[in-house]
């Protein structure tokens, strides 16, 4: 374990750019709350650099940047890190346990396990990629219930009762210091800046055009690009149309090849500086590719944000349209309105999330409970271990990365954990640019490419041609392609190269879903009358399966929209919630996303006291 005297701090992204010995900055801030802030060569890099520059604002906290001297930034993110001018300390992934003079460290969420450990008397504060990133989602599905002690939370969300999340971690799996996870009202500091660089423009012209990382964005989409820049440059001669590239596919050649066919255009304006905040505030409307469910630039400018999207079948977009020629047309409507966009969520403590969080920190550093936050307990007096937490994540639907990825790493030679992993990283959604889908099955080919030979039991070997022939068309063609790539004689995939020319069954068999008593899988949904929540898809799939409906009887059909109340979904007439309190037989929630909110609303303001079971 390295000591204080061993390390260095910087204020550049060289060691060598004004380093001082540890030890010195820690007599210098001797007295002061040390707060620690992981900064990761991410798409939200620049999230996590304005929480450090707002926090090192307040004279009675120390602040700084940390760093695994194995992180590859690219030379934008290096530029970034740069003009921060504070104090960065890089560590090698074995030196972060050796943290223990930070108070707290503010942690990026992430999908994926890490290798670093931090002290267990560290206070570990979570932050999530955006205002459209779920409580739940950040949680459960992230993996978030395993090392954040506290989560900062950006916008409100359904009320949830304080135990709808226990036994979805163990102690082998935790990392926490407290014995809870708190959701705190904070806010976003990315958004406070925008939001206040976008009053000091109060009239706005100009058009944005948007682009994410051409890694994900849909090849298709990518063609359009030019014709679009022309088409807004030729037809707003009047306005500054500001393209904006992803960060780092500035140096991309396509990018400066767009730079110098466009760059004659008196309206053309090139934006890219290591943040977006003092262009985007100059925007009337933003003009994208990607589906959003709420973009900051909407969030914090209250301006409409248009989709152009040709190939994808998601309409989470308030405006969208799908073909160039509505192009002009949908923008000049947008121009002319000038009608404040009403936005979904709400964010806490707008303009001034930091202030507030500093001005509450006592709370957290004296473990004292706040009023005003929620503490999500993470035990009883139940014991669970790690191996029933895999089970139940296995007979679900949803993808458990980064739960399933920390249970193999502490447990490496456990087959069934890596069983686990494969199976959760196998469910990643197949989104409409493939490319964010084959970063996860990537990961997949890497475990096993690197699985231990032990693995290859009778028991194992089954369950793993099960699983590889049950994966979406999408993911196994790409396996197969990699594992055909792939110079070695591994056993694993050896194995598996020999099944793909075995014809097998793609599709899993159209049995009766699991349906289960919140988190116990032993308590199982027994055959008879049933009532179901939720009139969504999942509903209607469960009523087209002959094996439910035989086995089933569903006597109700309700919903929270009032816009489904009367409508059908073939026989059955929507209802709503309120016609389940004249029913006595047990609740089904059809809803993988709201299970917890749901419930809470049954129960809490609804005052049912029907059975209620989940669609697992």
């Amino acid at each position: 374990m390295v000591t204080p005297e061993q390390l260095s701090v910087t204020t550049g992204t060289d060691i060598s750019d004004t380093a001082v010995c540890l030890s010195e900055w820690l007599l210098l801030n001797e007295g002061k709350t040390k707060l620690g802030f992981r900064l990761l060569p991410s798409a939200v890099l620049s999230q996590m650099t304005d929480q450090l520059e707002q926090f090192s604002g307040y004279s009675h906290l120390a602040c700084i940047g940390l760093i695994n001297t194995s992180d590859v930034f690219s030379l934008r993110q290096q530029q970034l890190l740069k003009d921060l001018n504070l104090p960065l300390l890089y560590l090698s992934t074995e030196d972060f346990v050796s943290l223990s003079w930070l108070h707290i460290v503010f942690l990026q969420e992430t999908n994926f396990a890490n290798d670093e450990t931090y002290p267990k008397d560290v206070i570990k504060i979570g932050s999530p990629h955006g205002t459209d990133i779920s409580l739940k989602k950040t949680l459960v599905h992230y993996g978030g219930l395993m090392e954040f002690d506290y989560i900062l939370c950006p916008v409100s969300y359904a009320p949830v009762f304080d135990d709808a999340f226990i036994g979805l971690v163990t102690s082998d799996l935790s990392c926490h210091s407290m014995p809870f996870c708190c959701a705190i009202p904070f806010g976003m500091p990315k958004y406070d800046r925008f939001f206040q660089v976008c009053q000091e423009h109060p009239e706005p012209d100009a058009i944005i055009y948007h682009l994410s990382n051409l890694k994900i964005e849909n090849p298709s989409v990518v063609s359009y690009i030019a014709p679009v820049l022309e088409l807004l440059l030729k037809s707003f001669p009047q306005r500054s149309v500001i393209f904006r590239p992803f960060p780092e596919d500035l140096e991309h050649p396509l990018i400066q090849q767009l730079v110098r066919q466009f760059g004659c255009f008196p309206n053309f304006r090139y934006s890219c500086s290591p943040s977006y905040i003092s262009d985007y505030a100059e925007g009337a409307v933003m003009l994208c590719h990607r589906d959003y469910s709420e973009h900051l630039f909407v969030q914090a400018s209250k301006r409409p944000m248009l989709v152009f999207d040709p190939c994808s079948q998601s309409d989470t977009a308030k405006i969208k349209i799908q073909s160039i020629e509505q192009l002009i047309p949908a923008l000049s409507s947008l121009l002319a309105e000038k009608t404040p966009v009403t936005v979904n969520n709400k964010i806490f403590n707008s303009g001034c999330s930091v202030e507030y969080l500093v001005s509450q920190l006592h709370y957290i550093l004296d473990n004292k409970r706040h009023p005003q936050w929620q503490y999500f307990e993470l035990y009883n007096q139940s014991h669970v271990d790690t191996a029933a937490v895999i089970q139940y994540h296995m007979a679900g639907v949803l993808p458990f990365h980064k739960t399933a990825l920390r249970a193999l790493k502490i447990f490496p030679h456990r087959p069934e954990f890596l069983l686990a992993a494969l199976e959760s990283l196998g469910r990643t959604p197949i989104y409409s640019n493939r490319q964010l889908s084959e970063m996860y099955w990537e990961q997949a080919f890497h475990l096993l490419s690197n699985a231990s030979t032990k693995a290859l039991d009778k028991s194992f070997v089954k369950k793993l041609e099960r699983w590889f022939f049950s994966l979406p068309t999408d993911c196994r063609s790409y396996l197969v392609n990699r594992i055909a790539e792939y110079p070695s004689d591994d056993s694993i995939l050896h194995y598996l190269l020999q099944l793909i020319g075995v014809d097998h069954t793609s599709g899993r068999p159209m049995t009766v879903p699991l349906f289960i008593a919140q988190r116990d899988l032993s308590k199982q949904l027994n055959d008879g009358p049933v009532l179901i929540y939720g009139a969504g898809e999942l509903t209607k799939t469960l009523l087209t399966n002959l094996s439910f409906m035989e086995r089933f009887c569903v006597l109700c059909i309700v919903d929270s929209s009032s816009k489904t109340h009367g409508s059908k979904i073939f026989e059955y007439e929507i209802e709503p919630p309120e016609k389940l309190v004249t029913y006595s037989v047990p609740i089904l929630i059809c809803s993988r996303a709201y299970a917890e909110e749901i419930d809470y609303y049954l129960r809490r303001q609804l005052g049912v006291e029907n059975s209620i079971y989940v669609l697992h």
